[in-house]
């Protein structure tokens, strides 16, 4: 019967010294190609990374999207306010007015026309 092995004839396996152990630990020994669980978990962090990016990049033209339409919004409530201004001054009578006031109200209105023709273009 041999000295070192088991009752088959076939020699045991013997654990790593210390010295081996110290290295595999502080991860100075040779990296494993046939590692498959390493490149499965690789493989698994670049597919979500790419996900993450994306989805990062949809949230990005999203919110470019809104900031513009809140622009939009914000230039019509400008425009409606000039629109209904401009109403206000063309329906006001005018039989009463001064001189002065006539001139001040057809100035009003041109500068209120002028500010929604700009607006338009």
């Amino acid at each position: 019967m041999p000295k070192d092995g088991d009752k088959t004839g076939m020699p045991k396996e013997r654990p790593i010294g210390a010295k081996e152990a110290k290295k595999q630990r502080s991860g100075k020994c040779k990296a494993r190609d046939d590692d498959a669980s390493l490149n499965e978990d690789l493989k698994n962090y670049i597919a979500i990374q790419a996900t993450t990016k994306q989805r990062h990049e949809e949230y990005l033209k999203t919110k470019k999207r809104i900031s513009s339409d809140k622009v939009e919004a914000a230039r019509l409530g400008r425009e409606t306010a000039l629109v209904k201004a401009y109403q206000k001054l063309i329906s006001m009578d005018t039989k009463e007015m001064t001189e002065e006031m006539r001139a001040e109200h057809v100035i009003g209105l041109k500068i209120i026309r002028g500010k929604l023709d700009d607006n338009t273009n």
